[in-house]
């Protein structure tokens, strides 16, 4: 959508050595693809990823550092766990509808001790 209508975001969009609404958009999509890890092809991304990537690739420097650096924040338990107990389980929280109901699933990453600590300190 945004490649469509671009014309109404080149302000958002424009080269910069700041981060500008495609740093923001990669984010999702290198993210979510692992930087178009292979074996996950079709299964985490496709060519619709693809394509926005080199889109947004076109305004901000997405390449693997970018990915790698924010692949080392998504990971860091110390930074995680000092956004406290709450942040730590939304910061990742997934809702799939199933036969059964609607099923939420928050992704951490500090151990069950890790937690318990931080909410007993």
């Amino acid at each position: 959508m945004y490649q469509r209508d671009k014309h109404h975001f080149e302000e958002d969009l424009a080269p910069s050595t700041e981060p500008n609404l495609a740093y923001l958009l990669a984010a999702a999509v290198t993210l979510d693809s692992y930087n178009f890890l292979e074996e996950l092809k079709d299964r985490k991304w496709n060519k619709e990823d693809i394509e926005a990537h080199k889109f947004l690739a076109q305004t901000a420097d997405v390449g693997h550092e970018y990915w790698k650096a924010l692949n080392d924040i998504k990971f860091d338990t110390a930074a995680a766990l000092d956004l406290g107990l709450r942040a730590c389980f939304v910061r990742d929280y997934k809702k799939y509808d199933l036969k059964k109901g609607l099923m939420g699933v928050a992704v951490v990453t500090a151990s069950i001790h890790l937690l318990n600590t931080n909410l007993e300190n």
